[in-house]
């Protein structure tokens, strides 16, 4: 990972959390608390309950979530396979992509402010951050330590900047907030990672590169230039992880 690439991710991830988490998270939570049922939603249930909420949550200017990311949909794309258009993606996201957006940026701020191998991310509790007089701490799975197979947990909490505990807080807030909603009663319902499908109704299974996608869609939105073969750098875990460790550590 080139160093002005890794920067400039940071940057911007280091950014959305910083302005946009604690809003998008609250008003996210609000319109499916609004419009949540046995049955399948309307998208105009899911948009004027986006108008209701959209003046509440508020960025510490004053302004609102929904004006300072010009949201005004829910999800306009409803589920189906369409050819995304980036400039109306970075310019006018659904509340659905503003989502996903944050989302990957708090990948970016842990994967690279606390690198860690992709496992070690993706199946991380939702009690694994801790606060005391010293800072944040934050309590994971070793990817490559075991005990005769059997994988452990850290017999000590890791060091985390104030940054990557509010990426962490944003996602535990969300994932508490979906399973109430939905009735979270799966195995995976205190999952960090308890994260909402694009219609709006229940959660994702996690899986092995259950995070990728969400580090495209980041990707995409911060819209790096491409090299001269029309190709952009879509950042992955493993690659912020040595990306810290070699530059930074």
């Amino acid at each position: 990972l080139p160093i002005n690439i890794g920067l400039a991710y940071l940057t911007v991830a280091v950014r959305f959390v910083h302005l946009y988490g604690d809003a998008l998270v609250g008003l996210y939570l609000d319109v499916l608390s609004c419009t949540h049922s046995g049955e399948l939603d309307l998208p105009d249930s899911q948009n004027s309950a986006l108008k209701q909420f959209g003046s509440k949550w508020r960025l510490a200017s004053g302004e609102p979530v929904t004006t300072a990311l010009n949201i005004d949909r829910f999800n306009g794309m409803h589920g189906k396979k369409v050819k995304r258009d980036f400039d109306r993606f970075r310019m006018n996201p659904t509340l659905d992509e503003a989502m996903r957006i944050l989302i990957g940026s708090c990948v970016v701020c842990m994967a690279i402010l606390k690198p860690s191998r992709e496992d070690e991310l993706t199946y991380l509790k939702r009690d694994c951050l801790r606060q005391d007089d010293n800072g944040y701490w934050l309590n994971f799975q070793l990817g490559k330590s075991n005990i005769k197979g059997i994988e452990a947990w850290q017999d000590e909490d890791r060091p985390v900047p104030v940054i990557t505990a509010r990426a962490i807080q944003s996602l535990q807030r969300l994932g508490a907030g979906l399973s109430d909603i939905c009735g979270g009663a799966t195995k995976q319902a205190d999952n960090l990672f308890y994260l909402p499908r694009m219609d709006g109704k229940g959660a994702l299974r996690v899986s092995g590169n259950f995070l990728s996608r969400y580090l495209d869609d980041f990707c995409d939105f911060v819209g790096l230039p491409p090299d001269n073969e029309g190709r952009r750098w879509y950042v992955r875990i493993h690659e912020m992880r040595k990306w810290f460790l070699l530059l930074l550590f």
